[in-house]
């Protein structure tokens, strides 16, 4: 090999690398772009509409903006219990209290899961309902956003009783 292909092989190889390096620059650019929204509790708390505040909830840790059925999640209203917290249990008990809401999701029998995966399963896909951001809370996810192992065991637990049918 001539010393002209040697280095030709090197000048290849460093831009193989530079280019490589570009797209990681990029994939991870990209990533930051599309990072995860988290919401604490206190934030959550906030969004009831009061003040004229937007109105959110939260199903299994999702959190969704609500704020175009006030007629149904403003205060004084049918569903204003479902303000500002996430009543996963309440979806199906019909108890709408912050003392529901602080509920176990180990609470949420086999026989509620398909109840509380309809309500998720609403608000993903209503035309009026803007998913926020996950729910820093030890039963779904943790300040980055990342599934903490109560709400992995919860999905598991899912998937067993889907599988089961």
């Amino acid at each position: 090999m001539s010393m002209y292909s040697i280095q030709l092989s090197l000048a290849t190889l460093q831009a193989q690398k530079i280019r490589q390096e570009c797209k990681n620059e990029s994939a991870d650019a990209d990533y930051q772009s599309k990072a995860v929204r988290v919401v604490t509790r206190e934030e959550l708390d906030s969004k009831t509409g009061e003040n004229d505040s937007e109105i959110w909830l939260s199903v299994l840790g999702e959190v969704f903006d609500v704020t175009e059925g006030k007629s149904f999640y403003g205060k004084g209203m049918s569903y204003s219990g479902l303000s500002g917290k996430d009543c996963s249990l309440g979806y199906v008990t019909g108890i709408f209290t912050a003392e529901e809401a602080a509920k176990d999701t180990d609470e949420i029998t086999d026989d509620m899961i398909p109840g509380v995966l309809e309500w998720l399963s609403f608000y993903k896909t209503h035309d009026s309902y803007k998913f926020v951001g996950y729910l820093v809370d030890p039963r779904f996810y943790d300040e980055h956003g990342e599934p903490t192992a109560k709400l992995i065991a919860t999905r598991k637990r899912i998937s067993l009783l889907n599988k089961s049918k």
